[in-house]
């Protein structure tokens, strides 16, 4: 897949011992290869593709050639490209039903837990003035 594009560079300087400044301005094209590592062949034309710009162009470093008649310039910039499509996947179906047994101790219920407990406490006195509250409950 190709992206096709251009960007304009402009570079203001000085000159005539800085008594002077000018704007240097070029547009630049582009054209860069994506490689889909993911996507097979051949493919259904249907595919809807969206390029996102992460990063514009910016300059990371400029310089004047020795001749003093050229700007070397360094730009980076970041695309994001997708593909949107159809797919085609392969489900393997096992012609036996599997069921995963779980042991008793790593499923425990709740009433299992009440009752244990109540088996540990002291038993209490019947007459007590305050009505009796759950050990587990907050109230």
């Amino acid at each position: 897949m190709e992206v096709t594009g251009s960007f304009d560079v402009n570079v203001w300087y000085s000159h005539h011992d800085h008594s002077k400044t000018s704007v240097f301005t070029e547009s630049v094209p582009y054209k860069d290869k994506i490689a889909l590592h993911y996507r097979d062949e051949p493919t259904s034309k249907q595919e809807e593709t969206i390029v996102t710009v992460l990063q514009h162009p910016n300059c990371t470093e400029a310089s004047i050639s020795e001749c003093g008649q050229h700007f070397s310039i360094s730009i980076e910039r970041e695309l994001l490209v997708e593909m949107v499509g159809e797919t085609k996947v392969s489900v393997t179906i096992h012609p036996h039903p599997y069921d995963e047994e779980w042991p008793m101790s790593a499923v425990e219920s709740s009433s299992i837990v009440m009752e244990e407990k109540k088996a540990k406490e002291p038993h209490k006195n019947e007459h007590s003035p305050h009505p009796s509250q759950r050990r587990d409950s907050p109230f």
